[in-house]
């Protein structure tokens, strides 16, 4: 099935009962792939394939990590470097030409850890780091079944880790975390552990202890099976494990003058506390335990490494415990026990949905546009498997489409397959109509429904700027273009203004923006006209209102076919508060039926949701009288009150966090309405309700929300005054100041504060300038606040061009 080359070694086998101070194996990997062998991989079982994503804050190592995987994997034949501008997964121009991750990248790859004699195929997705591309974070994950979370050894955990992070609960991922970067100075594994503690809090399960630090890291002692790490080559693919049971017995050993007796003794109290933790969760491997200490071993404390492995794959699948490493990504240490790692404790596909017999179900996570091929639709197969040249259904819109090619992809490069089973990751070629979250199904699924129809948490734009085509000519290839970019990133938004009728172009942050701009002009080949960067302020209700809105609606009279007259409407309705992020929802309850004899319990939203419909209807609340009226008015009239909420009156920014309650005032009705006699077209009577609604609204006090940013800013100790001065003067809050890295080396300090977007425009420049480009700073999204007032009166004047 594969195709392996093995050098002329005799490879020697690790056997735990056979200890010997003496390196026990060197094991060269000199695998390359071909595109059978790529074909071959979706032939492996199930239980020998792990579907893995590398998430991680920027500039933590995360794709230099990953291309020392493809590496050792035999992938690749030369390493690829992030500085250098030539590595596989950030094959993009701009990403060459900035040194980051902007699109995540998937591959494929084997890997056969000490402890599994089988081949494991690993589908890996190396994802962005930088807060502007969370979005591609986001998607990844939704279809992941492991993780690993690349952490810097003095930084610890940052604030897009935690993002992250929290992305990952959000999907239920288990993972494992990777202290990279253990040669940086001020590097420190304790404090990194501290961190994931204190800032992610959960439970990490530390395996290793780092030997050696800073500049003379050498390598690691692994705790599960007792072995020191060490490595036979600068290019990290050849190494030894020693095992250290004898050296710390105290029999002479040569590894005497490389570990020393606190690198043993912390080994070995690490080694304790893992059993303790692991007994806790663990019944049988407690049993195992307390066998080994009735009868305890000549060497060691006899406890299996098999059952230990076993145990702590269980703990991290149920997500009790993080597994934590450590290494060098760039000295070419400590990835191949990383690698190791991902078979021994990350889950496959059968780990997280046992096989059924059921028709195909596959979920597209991302389509990106291929200037050949065209729409390349991104999937996870879930059940079943797809195969070429034949139709599925869409669940979204019930449409047929069909899978004119299969591809096997890596990185920029894909290979053609006739099937994509069950458990795996690939791709359609030339799907027309399939956008991000769609699910695909077999045509034999009666109903079209899907348990995987999940939505993605998809993130609000930050920033705006208007977007002119330089001629009429060119206006319907500028659409066209926008309409590529928004379904390739759901994080992309195409809005008209309100008050100037410009189109606006939404992103995540300014670098995101950028890279559209110079897609549009590279990729698409337009001449555009961009506006200046205007961040993306909303509106909210300021407090719970109750208005009578009064409306004359021209509804046809009972009895009359053509003829119209204009009746009276009078509603009542109810403003309530609700998070930001739920956007705009209008509640009510709509005429008796035979079926719902009080009437049913109406929500109109965004969100499809039904968790967060309850608890739209638990903040609004649901009128407890129904809307008198005919299905059909009561439809236009509730859509129309719902268009009116899509922006605020005071500058036409988008409405948030309202929620509305839809009802009728005890008088004013005329009797034929009553009774349901009425009728009329649903668009004029849409249309009326927005205007009415509009009209109203004008009366009710609306609140500005400016982005507030999670800021980290790393500098040396007698910096801090200045930068703490700086956050002030633009209106940031400072949470904290703690000291990064080991304590009392470089004297390092991370500023954490909570900053409006407005503030941080340019701060990468006067930050420098401010510390003489001493420190660094991170940002992520945190939250919508209300805008102060005198910040409203100067936003006004910025818009209507009054300064």
């Amino acid at each position: 099935m594969f195709r392996i080359l093995r050098l002329p070694f005799q490879v020697k086998t690790f056997n735990l009962q056979n200890l010997s101070p003496k390196p026990l194996s060197i094991v060269p990997r000199r695998f390359f792939t071909s595109d059978d062998d790529e074909r071959g991989f979706l032939q492996t079982p199930l239980c020998n394939v792990r579907n893995i994503g590398v998430m991680a804050h920027i500039d933590a190592g995360k794709t230099t990590t990953t291309e020392r995987m493809l590496l050792y994997s035999g992938k690749v034949r030369n390493v690829g470097e992030v500085h250098d501008g030539n590595t596989v997964m950030d094959y993009l121009p701009q990403e060459r030409e900035r040194g980051i991750t902007i699109t995540s990248a998937v591959t494929s790859f084997l890997w056969k850890s000490t402890s599994n004699e089988s081949n494991c195929v690993l589908n890996l997705i190396d994802t962005p780091g930088h807060v502007d591309f969370t979005m591609e974070v986001e998607r990844s994950l939704r279809v992941l079944d492991g993780g690993i979370t690349v952490i810097d050894a003095v930084a610890g955990v940052q604030a897009q880790t935690m993002t992250v992070w929290e992305q990952a609960d959000r999907y239920e991922v288990p993972r494992i975390v990777f202290v990279n970067k253990m040669d940086r100075r001020g590097a420190d594994m304790d404090s990194a552990i501290s961190s994931i503690v204190n800032r992610l809090g959960v439970t990490p399960l530390p395996l290793q202890v780092p030997v050696g630090e800073e500049e003379g890291f050498k390598g690691m002692i692994d705790v599960v099976d007792m072995v020191y790490w060490s490595w036979a080559d600068s290019l990290g693919k050849e190494w030894i494990k020693h095992p250290i049971w004898d050296v710390i017995s105290g029999m002479p050993s040569e590894l005497s003058d490389i570990l020393s007796k606190d690198a043993l003794s912390s080994a070995v109290e690490m080694r304790e506390k893992m059993i303790d933790t692991l007994s806790l969760l663990n019944e049988s491997f407690m049993e195992h335990v307390l066998d080994c200490q009735e009868d305890p071993s000549p060497k060691g404390d006899g406890i299996d490494s098999e059952k230990i492995r076993a145990a702590v794959r269980e703990a991290t699948l149920r997500r009790d415990v993080f597994p934590v490493l450590c290494g060098s990504s760039l000295k070419n240490r400590g990835v191949q026990p990383l690698l190791d790692a991902v078979v021994d404790f990350l889950p496959s596909p059968d780990d997280i949905q046992k096989s059924k017999p059921s028709p195909t179900e596959a979920f597209v996570f991302k389509v990106v546009r291929d200037p050949q091929r065209g729409a390349l639709s991104f999937v996870r197969v879930y059940d079943g498997s797809l195969n070429v040249r034949s139709s599925y259904i869409n669940a979204r819109t019930g449409k047929h489409e069909k899978a004119n090619k299969l591809l096997c992809i890596s990185a920029d490069d894909s290979v053609e397959v006739d099937e994509i089973p069950r458990g795996f990751l690939g791709a359609i070629v030339g799907m027309k109509h399939t956008k991000t979250a769609d699910v695909l199904l077999s045509t034999d699924v009666k109903d079209g429904s899907s348990d995987l129809h999940k939505s993605l948490s998809i993130p609000q734009p930050v920033f705006f700027m208007s977007v002119e085509p330089e001629s009429e000519a060119s206006a319907p290839v500028l659409q066209s273009a926008l309409d590529w970019l928004v379904r390739e990133d759901p994080s992309v938004e195409v809005r008209t203004d309100p008050e100037t009728g410009q189109l606006l172009l939404g992103g995540m942050g300014e670098l995101h923006l950028e890279i559209l701009k110079e897609r549009l002009m590279s990729e698409y080949k337009l001449d555009v006209n961009f506006g200046k960067m205007r961040i993306a302020y909303k509106e909210s209700a300021s407090s719970s209102t109750t208005i009578r809105l009064e409306g004359d609606y021209a509804l046809t009279p009972p009895g009359v076919d053509t003829a119209t007259t204009l009746v009276n409407i009078p509603l009542e309705l109810t403003f309530s508060p609700l998070p930001p992020d739920f956007g705009c929802a209008v509640v009510t309850r709509s005429a008796p039926t035979h079926k719902h004899p009080k009437g049913q319990e109406v929500v109109l939203s965004l969100h499809e949701d039904e968790a967060e419909k309850e608890l739209v209807k638990r903040s609004v609340g649901v009128p407890s009288q129904p809307l008198p009226f005919p299905a059909d008015i009561t439809s236009a009239l509730t859509k129309g009150i719902r268009d009116a909420l899509l922006s605020g009156v005071k500058f036409g920014f988008p409405l948030v966090g309202v929620g509305v309650s839809l009802s009728v005032p005890e008088d004013g009705f005329e009797q034929d309405t009553k009774e349901h006699l009425y009728s009329g077209t649903k668009e004029v009577l849409q249309g009326s309700a927005v205007k009415a609604m509009r009209r109203a609204m004008e009366d009710i006090e609306f609140n500005v929300l400016e982005p507030i940013m999670n800021v980290e800013i790393t500098t040396s100790e007698e910096l801090v005054g200045d930068v703490l001065s700086d956050i002030s003067r633009r209106r940031g809050t400072v949470r904290g100041v703690s000291e990064v890295g080991k304590q009392g080396v470089g004297s390092r300090r991370q500023v954490e504060a909570d900053i409006p977007l407005e503030g941080l425009l340019g701060y990468s420049t006067a930050l420098r300038s401010l510390t003489k480009g001493d420190a660094s700073f991170s940002m992520a999204f945190k939250s919508y606040d209300v805008l102060p007032d005198d910040r409203v009166e100067q936003l006004r004047k910025e818009l209507y061009g009054l300064l």
